[in-house]
């Protein structure tokens, strides 16, 4: 596949450098047949190859084929890029991301990145492929006490729609809002086990490595179907394993705990699952 996407490149005049990013740059990433071939092709001409884009038909027979930037109902980015992303029979896909010439060169290029081809021999050279983009920010004071926050103020809507009975409102809840804070926890506990450098993956694709047994069974836990019984099971798995992480985390980088914020949370939480009946 990679040998077609550099031969299409070479055909297409417009085109002038390939880019391989993604985690086929990406040296620490495992390797297997569920990988992306995640291409950026630099381009002295935008708009035809967009208006007319038979070209992509090289590539071979489609299942499916997104162009982000052409969509209504999800908004674009409008970042002066043009992705084609292509799901192909024979299972390979690729995100085949046009960029302008202009536009690659005001901005600083993805650290996973790998020069395949330079026509004209102009593209500076890049620092080997790495994960720097990818670590996450430490957390400050105040964004370690905002997550806690927002994650015991949410909960108790999760609470209020199962005393309503109103399942998809509590798991929409649970899933939309409350576990987001749960994840960033997550991601803070990781930099406390492994330090600065590291990356847990986009939505947590790693966190299966990088947490301890007991906490990565625990989060599981958390996933559950839409039984009542279910959902209060997994906001209080939730709950316990959130603040077993936010005192290490307070600990780890001398942040207050406010642990009787937490305790009356915690309090609201079983009262309230003690007097439910399901």
């Amino acid at each position: 596949m990679l040998d077609l996407i550099l031969a299409v490149a070479m055909e297409m005049d417009a085109v002038r450098a390939v880019y391989l990013q993604g985690s086929r740059a990406n040296p620490q990433a495992p390797r297997d047949e569920w990988q992306d071939y995640d291409i950026v092709y630099l381009v002295n001409e935008l708009c035809t190859l967009i208006a007319d884009h038979r070209w992509i038909d090289r590539f071979g027979e489609r299942l499916i084929l997104q162009m982000p930037e052409a969509m209504e109902l999800l908004p674009p980015a409008n970042d002066g890029t043009f992705p084609f992303l292509m799901l192909f029979t024979d299972g390979n896909r690729i995100d085949l991301t046009l960029i302008p010439l202009a536009v690659w060169e005001q901005r600083a290029p993805d650290s996973l990145s790998v020069q395949l081809l330079d026509k004209d021999g102009r593209r500076p050279a890049l620092p080997e492929p790495s994960e720097a983009d990818y670590f996450p920010a430490l957390p400050t004071p105040n964004h370690y006490r905002d997550c806690c926050n927002e994650f015991r103020w949410t909960l108790t809507y999760v609470v209020k729609g199962l005393g309503r009975n109103e399942i998809i409102y509590a798991k929409a809840i649970q899933e939309r809002v409350v576990r987001p804070m749960l994840e960033q926890m997550i991601v803070w506990e990781i930099l406390r086990i492994h330090g600065e450098r590291v990356n847990p993956g986009k939505h947590g694709k790693y966190f299966r490595q990088l947490l301890p047994a007991a906490h990565w069974e625990a989060l599981l836990n958390t996933y559950t179907d839409s039984r009542k019984g279910a959902v209060w099971s997994a906001i209080l798995t939730m709950s316990n394993l959130f603040e077993e992480l936010a005192v290490g985390v307070a600990d780890h980088f001398g942040f207050p705990y406010d642990s009787r914020e937490a305790e009356n949370i915690k309090s609201y939480l079983y009262r309230h699952w003690n007097s439910s009946s399901y």
